[in-house]
């Protein structure tokens, strides 16, 4: 409870400044242990399960940013501070892009990709023979760069880092839902450094959806699984030890042999009528012991290594430069054109609103109006030629703003709706 209120606590409490400012360079575990007494597993839970962090020694700014994020999204779309799309989830994404983008006057075309390009012109020309000319710039992703462009995104990019993310997806007939509350269908399951047998140096985060989520059929989940290990080889040997931990867990969990392992007398009755466990050592003996008696039903198990530009931390996308984003580097011959970052590992999407800015910044010059929204007044009325008779209204929404809530977990503090806690090390 007392670290609960330092994390919720204003910020711009001097006391917590000063504590901050003396942790600035100070590793999270080493922080909370010597502040907070907190146990090892207490620390991991915070850090790792509900911070998300993949490294260890985490500075503690940058870790509390991440935890203080979970404890104050308690209530803003839901009871639980965690939203996922369902259907595979960027699909969402890129449907509620193009259905803005529709409202906007712009046009989404599937199934297209860009051949050719003339910087005199300023005319693209697209797969399906259609063409269109430029006005401001022409944003190119690395997946859809054609040939010849390919040349200007090797020389941009030839001195940037590049960053492996191992990724190991598994389907399993099972539905997994011992890991899920009630009417969920999703849930992270996270290994901490030296968690694992592999002794993994990196956390591994798994995303496990099952047909709820509308991914699979039913009584089937999805295990979706990322190692952030750059060692490809020791990476894969981590996921691999992650996963059988898994499946261990999974079989155990789901197993009616455990059915005969308590009896009456190791329970009793709580005040609100609910059985407790009160003999937890013979419990934990028997769990420990346990051997399945059947095999997890793996239908499709598929290992990759995804790359990208963008750090682990992701520094060269909150704190974004020429010298370290691929956005900023502009091709020698072609100044009108600018390249997307590869996505990042992180499962929260912390970054994409930063990286949204700078593309929205490479554009207009500017990112002020970034999160201003603009809507048409409904009463606008129009002349027969489809113009406003009056000026349009406008009304102006801070996408940025936080309502308050009575039930919701967060901070009182005015500061905290303009710029977040640890703007620095993240985004949300």
């Amino acid at each position: 409870m007392k670290f609960l209120k330092f994390v919720l606590q204003d910020n711009n409490d001097e006391d917590k400044r000063q504590v901050l400012t003396e942790n600035a360079k100070v590793p999270i575990e080493e922080f909370l242990k010597k502040k907070f007494n907190l146990e090892k597993s207490q620390i991991n839970e915070l850090v790792y399960s509900i911070g998300l962090a993949t490294k260890e020694s985490s500075k503690t700014p940058e870790a509390l940013a991440r935890i203080r994020r979970y404890l104050t999204s308690f209530n803003v779309y839901g009871n639980f501070p965690v939203l996922v799309s369902k259907y595979g989830g960027p699909g969402e994404i890129s449907q509620g892009f193009c259905r803005s983008a529709a409202v906007g006057g712009s046009t989404y075309k599937l199934n297209t990709t860009l051949v050719d390009y003339d910087p005199s012109q300023k005319v693209a020309k697209f797969s399906d023979k259609s063409s269109v000319r430029i006005n401001e710039k022409l944003v190119v992703s690395p997946t859809q760069i054609p040939k010849f462009l390919q040349t200007s995104y090797n020389e941009i990019t030839e001195a940037l880092p590049m960053k492996n993310i191992n990724r190991l997806v598994v389907v399993v007939k099972k539905d997994c839902k011992e890991w899920m509350s009630n009417s969920e269908s999703s849930a992270v399951v996270v290994f901490p450094p030296h968690s694992l047998p592999s002794d993994n140096s990196k956390g591994i985060q798994a995303l496990v959806q099952n047909g709820g989520s509308g991914v699979c059929p039913d009584g089937h989940s999805i295990w979706y699984l990322t190692s952030f290990e750059q060692d490809k080889a020791k990476a894969k040997l981590d996921l691999q030890s992650a996963l059988d931990k898994m499946e261990a867990a999974i079989l155990r969990e789901s197993s009616n042999n455990l059915d005969d392992v308590l009896g009456e007398e190791d329970f009793v009755i709580s005040e609100r009528g609910t059985p407790v466990v009160v003999n937890s050592v013979k419990l934990g003996k028997s769990l420990q012991n346990f051997v399945p008696k059947e095999k997890l039903e793996i239908i499709c198990k598929l290992g990759y290594v995804q790359q990208t530009y963008v750090a682990n931390d992701l520094s060269n996308v909150l704190n974004p430069t020429k010298d370290n984003n691929v956005t900023l580097r502009k091709p020698k011959d072609c100044g009108e054109i600018i390249f997307t970052n590869m996505p990042s590992a992180e499962i929260s999407y912390d970054g994409i609103v930063s990286e949204c800015k700078t593309l929205y910044s490479s554009i207009t010059g500017a990112d002020d109006d970034f999160f201003d929204v603009d809507f048409e007044d409904e009463d606008d009325t129009f002349d027969g030629a489809g113009f406003h008779q009056q000026p349009q209204t406008v009304s102006t929404i801070k996408a940025n703003a936080l309502t308050d809530d009575e039930n919701a977990i967060a901070s009182s503090d005015e500061d905290d709706h303009n710029e977040p806690f640890g703007a620095n090390e993240m985004e949300l």
